[in-house]
């Protein structure tokens, strides 16, 4: 079985097993419910009566609670919102981008030149999984660019180094190990396993020709003198601009798929064949050029880039072709070839022929090795993938490349000349020129600063791509981009594009872009413990949590000081900042100071919109096109008519009855304000325009241009005010109509909370935050390194601009190092940016591997940020009702972060960004009126319906009910899991329907109910549930889509009736004669609400919130374990492993839910709660030493160290004997470590021995022309710092330097001083230790484990510890699990003491014990029973400090705080008074003066300073001259008195000294 099979489930769950590792049961061997690896577990016992039967609702109810758990793994949040940023929300973000110009800074000449460049991205493409380069992998290149030889993995003793410290071998250099096959052989193996050794060689290349090969070839000689030229690649990855991404032939028939994947695992064959005769080298090249050029005018293209068809012609390129040579826009051409025909030279025709004929006879052994070439690629391509333990072991960032299509639009100016030059003819000239350069020097190189680059990436691979407007063909001459003119065309358009890498972004380990998404646990040396969800930052594991942020989909209302504010944020899109606009409607009230901001008698309205000065309310309705008063105020004051008054609506003929008079008071001050504004900005206003109500849109539009930050010209401020209103108000509305309604709406919310009827915005309530996971934290990092990459790509542009230069290659603008090292550097430092680009820290953190219960947390965890500076208040530390079931009211740390760090509920959901097309879809068909159509006089008797926050239409009242259940049989019935998220809420109070299928919003499953009946009970249901059909993860939606389950988000559910048990609904079904009562859904169980590591605590409702606060956010992540299963597999800098993990005898029903074992960090132990020997007082506990010796509570500690080689002056090695001052020193070095420097296996390593040997070449002066020596480097352990080694690892990093890693293990024994705790917040330390026989036991001779004090009970009122006791001594009487889920009612005392009695013992618990000592009986009853202990952390041998003698500080001479430099305890003010308090002064002045800084000093009686030695030793004041023995004194102070006097005399002041004589 595996780690993740289920223990302990229900008889109706099948048989299980628990997994080898786990013992069931007390540790210490004495059979007390000792039960191994059990075919089939028992029914848990939890009802009223001993031994009955659950009730079906509880049982069916848990049945549904474990389809929940088997269908969404308890990571899936993070992973879920990873998976959505990597396939749809990059992509998202370019498609809403919008392109940026680039103009130049000076114009040359009044003719000619670029005027402007638009640069655009799009077409991203993030599809690769991470890999490793094949040269990275197996081989090294040293500097001359010569490939090194692949040499056989080789024991770490032989030293197969290159003399630079390279390594020559695989990337796992080496590494000690036992014989064992993989990485994945467990404690079998000390070192994961290299990569494939070898390398496969080249095939040569058979016929005539030229092969420029960029994977490097031998050179081939023929007998008619052709040479084969090797190109051999300096980069580690091909740039994505060359012809690389042109569908090229690859070995073996494997050809890409045109996917970003394709070319990532596959290995191309990137080659251009030049059939070219050995004579063009031996002629003129002058005489060669015009005999080029007379065959232009034939079919060029077909020449150029030939393609041997059946019929021998070459088919023409069509642009348009699905086969035509583009590049970077999804379609990428064959392999090109160029042929020069040989014929036109005065080549012999029979050597040509004779050459074909031997091409053909070769062409069978080609097609023959292919399907052996197909297969050795096949088995390469694995060796290729960047696995996650690889990326840990070698200190990489396990990363994905990120590529992008960038087009430049280049706009010429008008009159540009044109170039007299012959494209082709030019074309042809430089391919002469590849073939001279390739004649000299066959090892020309694809990628260096070589003319050769020229030819291959620009001249072919841009004029292959390049999308040509109005002019034809452009040229590009050694790097330059094309730069198409044409006279006759004036002020054309050239188009360049070009798929350039955009960086690398980290990949989440198991999502779908990590090798191990799809792949079971446990599999490619990985952990079976390993959720995933986090990163692998250059070897360091990294982990985002979740952050609590404000939902922007909603209008927010704040009263800030008197001031009203509705405030509306849209959603963020492209790079730009200047997309994220947030709109803001002011009410601000009279002000009685005369240089306030508003002066009057009535408060008045004012928008603001970003980049402009507040506008009065009337002047931006006037510019939106809302013109008259009288449609102002019917679209903001409207009366809410009931439905009896809709009929009168037609009838009633004085419009007032329809507005509301108290609105109107206070919108109409603000209308006037309007006209008062204008009049004083234009003097050509009408004065009468306010009582005619007739305002121009154009003179609107032109004073809100005229109000902009921005100066523009006057004839623009019209035009500018109109690109204001769309781009900066309310953006995400297009139509100007909506965008009045929607302003008009925000008014209308101020207005109605300024009269009371509507309360501000909670901002701590959950309904109006939003929680951004790993995916949303990236996406905002990546909008701001993009806004980066942006105005990078604009500086360099414009430098070549602004010098009026051609453009270059577009790579060379792209700088793809920005994302790559923001992204690590976020990681590494916890700063992000947030969602209003301010940047946060605390986001990232190092993941907790203490436990799996630790890692499991730590990922489920929530966040509020705080900024430094802000005083949070209690509102948002304390627990609201919304947060019920969806957030863990226990798991919160205490301190300053109470109530600020959250734990997510354990059926808390989490929902991601859902469709809205469906949903449109349904508003059609379903009677909602957009709003442009709408009249502002029907506002009244219709109702709003807003999408995610924006105003969508209207609907009539009467077809609000029907909406609103169409709405969800939609959400029932849907296919898309995204729509099964969508929440559906109807306010009746303000009439508006809210459909929201935004991301980030906390959903819980609940069970439906229809007429106070589950129809979790239906007969369909039943049987579907007791025959178990189904897959276990496709159980949970066939639940939801037969409404059996719903899914509830926060407003929707505050609109609900939730029966707590079915109780309830019995009781309501009882009631419904005298009392209508009709529940809508029912709790699944109430225990659910709680989080993963408070639910399983046994009974926490029975403790005090404090001691449950406790274990679930401190011990129960302290606890040591079964961290990892791949120890072998791992260089962890610290780790601990405890020897005998068990499973809990006393669990919950949650245990069998998620079926995970490996949440249990400690061992079932026999606890007596007794007064013994004095030795167990307050937290002191006492524990058994024979238990002890047989394993209990026995842990494994790992400790890590690394060294690496910086630079190529160090090198590993076995320190010297000789000393860099030429004496011989003795080593212990010598007998433990090798030649390489590192230590052998098993070998016992303590303070100050060498762990890892390195030596450095240094200079042994300053001086230019000394000798070299060199000097130990060497990393020795520190005090404290022992083990035996147990694993030693030596690889290479990404950068090519070598790490060594050494592991040292070290068995701990639980001693006095060390900490336990129980499941219930019980913490104590170890006390004293006892052997068995002087323990007290029972008359069953049962000797208790560990004994507690029980003053311990009272003062923390922990009674869950008791009632598992209890229960847990049935258990290991019976063999019978006794379940302990909290909010049961079956769990009462009464049923704790039946079910004792039914085993035999007193009902309390109570026995009657024998001391150990005298062996009498003890005249108290004794409590005992068995409890889950865990053993913490802390431990003496971490934290006690000795010393008699060590380092002191070199300022102060004071002993150093630092332990493994045998530092002091801090002796401080609190520990002197305690002293004096208790009259030691002699200890007092021994601690703090003779054994800290103890100092001599002279001092001149004559004039109270500081004496100093002469050079005769004779002490002498240099003050007054005294060297007289009688006037100067010896005195003792402390060195810190002597250096506060040099001090103060460095400032001028003087310190006498008063000296007596005793």
């Amino acid at each position: 079985m595996g780690p993740d099979d289920p223990v302990c489930l229900d008889d109706e769950d099948g048989p299980v097993t628990n997994p080898p590792r786990y013992s069931r049961g007390s540790n210490s061997a004495r059979g007390v419910g000792t039960r191994e690896t059990p075919s089939s577990s028992p029914k848990p016992m939890c009802s009223e009566k001993l031994g009955g039967k659950e009730p079906e609702d509880e049982r069916r109810s848990w049945s549904v609670a474990k389809s929940f758990f088997d269908a969404r793994p308890l990571v899936a949040d993070h992973i879920t919102s990873y998976n959505n940023f990597v396939d749809g929300g990059v992509k998202e973000m370019f498609d809403e981008c919008e392109p940026f110009e680039v103009v130049p800074e000076t114009t040359y000449g009044a003719e000619g030149g670029i005027a402007k460049v638009v640069v655009r991205f799009s077409d991203p493409e993030l599809t690769s999984k991470p890999q490793v380069d094949r040269i990275d992998r197996e081989t090294n290149t040293d500097e001359d660019g010569k490939g090194g030889e692949s040499i056989d993995g080789k024991s770490r003793k032989d030293g197969n180094f290159d003399k630079d410290g390279k390594v020559r071998t695989s990337w796992l250099v080496d590494t000690e190990r036992n014989d064992g096959e993989g990485t994945g052989a467990g404690a079998s193996t000390s070192a994961a396993s290299g990569a494939e050794k070898g390398k496969e060689k080249a095939s040569k290349a058979n016929g005539k020709g030229v092969k420029l090969n960029q994977l490097g070839a031998e050179e081939n000689k023929s007998s008619r003198g052709k040479r084969k030229a090797s190109f051999s690649n300096s980069d580690d990855s091909p740039k994505p601009n060359d012809m690389a991404w042109a569908d090229q032939s690859l070995p073996g028939n494997v050809h890409s798929n045109g996917s970003n994947a394709g070319r990532q695992d596959q290995e191309p064959d990137w080659s251009v064949d030049l059939d070219i005769p050995s004579e063009i080298a031996e002629k003129d090249l002058d005489g060669l050029i015009p005999r080029i050029s007379e065959g232009l005018d034939e079919d060029w293209s077909a020449r150029l880039f030939g393609e041997e068809t059946a019929n021998g012609k070459a088919p023409n390129v069509d642009e348009d072709a699905p086969d035509s040579p583009k590049i970077g826009n999804g379609r990428r051409s064959k392999r090109p070839k160029l042929v020069l025909n040989v014929d036109d030279y005065g080549e012999d025709e029979g050597e040509d022929s004779e050459s074909k004929r031997r091409a053909e006879e070769n062409l069978g052994s080609r097609n023959a090795s292919e399907k052996g070439q197909q297969s050795a690629m096949e088995t390469r391509k694995k060796n290729y993938r960047l696995l996650p333990f690889e990326a840990r072991l070698r200190g990489m960032t396990y990363s994905t490349p990120l590529y992008v299509k960038v087009t430049l639009e280049v706009f010429h100016r008008l009159g540009t000349p044109n170039l007299d030059l012959d494209l082709l003819y030019l074309l042809y000239q430089l391919v002469l020129f590849v073939v001279v350069l390739s004649y000299l020097d066959g090892r020309c190189r694809m990628y260096d600063e070589m003319p050769v680059q020229c030819v291959l990436r620009t001249s072919l691979a841009s004029l292959i791509t390049s999308d040509i407007h109005r002019s034809g063909v452009g040229v590009q001459k050694k790097g330059k981009a094309s730069t198409s003119k044409a006279a006759s065309n004036p002020g054309h358009v050239h188009v360049i594009q070009d798929r350039v890498l955009l960086g690398k972004v980290p990949v989440m380990v198991r999502s779908s872009l990590c090798h191990l998404g799809e792949e079971p646990a446990g599999q490619h040396a990985d952990c079976c413990l390993d959720p995933g969800g986090y990163f692998i930052i250059k070897g360091s594991e990294k982990v985002v949590v979740a952050q609590e942020e404000r939902n922007g989909h909603k209008v927010w209302l704040a009263n800030i000081k008197g001031t009203w504010v509705a405030s509306f944020t849209p959603r963020r899109k492209g790079f730009s900042n200047y997309n994220y606009r947030k709109t803001l409607v002011k009410l601000t009230p009279p002000s009685k100071k005369d240089d306030g901001p508003q002066k009057g008698f009535w408060p008045l309205f004012t928008v603001v919109i970003p980049g402009v000065e507040p506008l009065a309310l009337g002047l931006v309705l006037c510019a939106l096109g809302v013109k008259t008063d009288r449609e102002i105020i019917q679209m903001i004051c409207y009366k809410d008519l009931d439905r009896e008054k809709d009929m009168e609506l037609h009838t009633e003929t004085e419009e007032s009855v329809l507005l509301d008079s108290e609105l109107v008071q206070i919108v109409a001050p603000s209308l006037k304000d309007t006209d008062n504004q204008l009049k004083k900005a234009f003097n050509e206003w009408d004065q009468d325009s306010y009582l005619t109500s007739k305002r121009d849109v154009d003179i609107a539009l032109y004073y809100v241009g005229s109000k902009s930050s921005s100066k523009n010209a006057p004839d623009e401020k019209q035009s500018y005010g109109q690109e204001i209103l769309m781009s900066r108000l309310l953006p995400h509305i297009e139509d100007t109509r909506s965008k009045a309604y929607f302003l008009c709406h925000m008014v209308r919310t101020i207005c109605l909370g300024y009269l009371g009827r509507q309360q501000p915005t909670d901002k701590d309530d959950i309904k109006n935050k939003r929680f951004e996971f790993a995916g949303e934290v990236m996406s905002h990092q990546f909008r701001k390194l993009m806004s980066h990459v942006q105005n990078t790509m604009k500086k360099r542009l414009q430098k070549h601009l602004s010098k009026n230069q051609e453009l270059v290659s577009v790579d060379k603008y792209v700088e793809d190092k920005l994302i790559t090292r923001g992204f690590r550097n976020a990681f590494s430092s916890g700063n992000w940016m947030g969602q209003d680009s301010v940047k946060n820290s605390g986001i990232s953190f190092d993941l907790k591997r203490g436990n799996p219960l630790s890692t499991f947390c730590q990922l489920r965890e929530l966040r509020q940020y705080v900024p430094p500076l802000v005083k949070v208040g209690e509102d948002a530390r304390h627990p609201t009702f919304s947060q019920w079931g969806r957030i863990c009211p226990i798991d919160t740390p205490d301190g300053e972060s109470c109530g600020l760090v959250k734990n997510l509920a354990l059926t808390g959901i989490v929902s991601c960004k859902g469709t809205e097309t469906p949903v449109l879809e349904c508003f059609c068909n379903h009677g909602v009126e957009p709003l442009d159509s709408l009249p502002s006089s029907r506002l009244g008797s219709v109702a709003k319906v807003l999408l995610n926050g924006r105003w969508e239409g209207v609907v009539i009242v009467d077809r609000v009910e029907s909406l609103i259940s169409n709405l969800k049989r939609l959400r029932r019935n849907a296919s898309n899991p995204e729509v099964c998220e969508m929440e559906v809420i109807y306010d009746a109070l303000k009439r508006e329907v809210h459909v929201s299928t935004d991301r980030g919003r906390v959903l819980r499953p609940l069970l439906v109910v229809t007429e106070n009946n589950l129809n979790l009970n239906l007969p369909e249901v039943s049987e579907y549930i007791d025959e178990e059909k189904g897959e276990p993860q496709d159980r949970f939606s066939w639940f939801l889509k037969n409404e059996v389950i719903e899914l509830l988000g926060i407003e929707e559910e505050e609109k609900a009736l939730i029966a707590f048990h079915a109780a309830d609904l019995k009781r309501a079904r009882q009631m419904q004669r005298k009392k209508r009562l009709e529940f809508s859904h029912a709790e699944i169980h109430p225990s659910l609400i709680l989080g993963l590591s408070a639910s399983l605590i046994p009974f926490p409702n029975r403790n005090q919130s404090s001691r449950n606060l406790f274990q679930a956010h401190k011990h129960s992540k302290q606890a040591i374990g079964l961290y990892v299963t791949n120890l072998a597999c791992r260089s962890d800098t610290s780790g601990q492993h405890l020897f005998y993990p068990q499973v809990q005898l006393v669990k919950t029903h949650v245990v069998n839910c998620i079926q995970k074992d490996e949440v249990f960090s400690g061992q079932n132990a026999v606890v007596a709660i007794a007064c013994y020997t004095g030795y167990n007082q307050e937290d002191s506990i006492i524990m058994d030493q024979s238990a002890l010796d047989r394993g209990m509570f026995r842990t494994q500690h790992y400790r890590t160290f690394k060294s690496e080689e910086r630079s190529d002056h160090e090198m590993f090695g076995k320190p010297s004997a000789v000393a860099e001052d030429g004496s011989i020193r003795a080593l212990k070095s010598d007998t433990i470590l090798e030649d390489d420097g590192l230590p052998f296996i098993g070998c016992d390593l303590g303070m100050s021995d060498v762990i890892i040997g390195k030596k450095i070449m240094k200079k042994s002066e300053p001086a230019d022309d000394s000798p070299m020596i060199m000097s130990d480097t060497s990393t020795r352990l520190k005090a404290h710092e022992k083990g035996r080694v147990d694993q030693v690892i030596l690889v290479q990093d990404e950068e090519g330097r070598k790490t060594a890693k050494v592991k040292l293990r070290e068995m701990r024994i639980p001693q006095v001083g060390d900490k336990f705790s129980s499941m219930h917040g019980q913490k104590g330390i170890v006390g004293m230790v006892f052997t068995q026989e002087d323990l007290p036991f029972t008359h069953e001779g049962i000797v208790p484990d560990v004994i507690i004090n029980p003053h311990a009970f009272p003062s923390r009122q922990t009674l869950g510890q008791m009632c598992e006791s209890a229960l847990g001594k049935a258990t290991a009487k019976q063999g019978k699990p006794f379940l302990a889920t909290p909010f049961m009612p079956a769990s009462t005392v009464e049923w704790i003491t039946d079910v004792l009695h039914e085993s035999g013992y007193n009902g309390w618990g109570v026995e009657t014990m024998y001391n150990g000592f005298t062996g009498k009986a003890m005249e108290a009853k004794i409590f005992v029973g068995t409890t889950f202990y865990q053993r913490l952390t802390h431990m003496v041998e971490d934290k006690i400090k000795y010393r008699s003698r060590g380092h002191v500080h070199p300022l102060t001479r004071q002993p150093v705080s630092d332990r493994k430099r045998h530092g002091g305890v801090k002796f401080g003010e609190m520990e002197r008074d305690c002293l004096i308090a208790h009259g030691a002064a002699a200890t007092l002045q021994e601690r703090t003066f003779h054994l800290s800084d103890y100092h001599e000093i002279f001092v001149c009686r004559g004039c109270k300073q500081m004496a100093h030695m002469n050079a005769d030793r004779v002490p002498r004041c240099r003050f007054c001259g005294q060297d007289k023995r009688k006037e100067i004194v010896k005195v003792e102070i402390p060195y810190a008195c002597k250096l506060l006097i040099q001090e103060l005399q460095s400032m001028c002041i003087s310190v006498g000294l008063d000296t007596e004589v005793l």
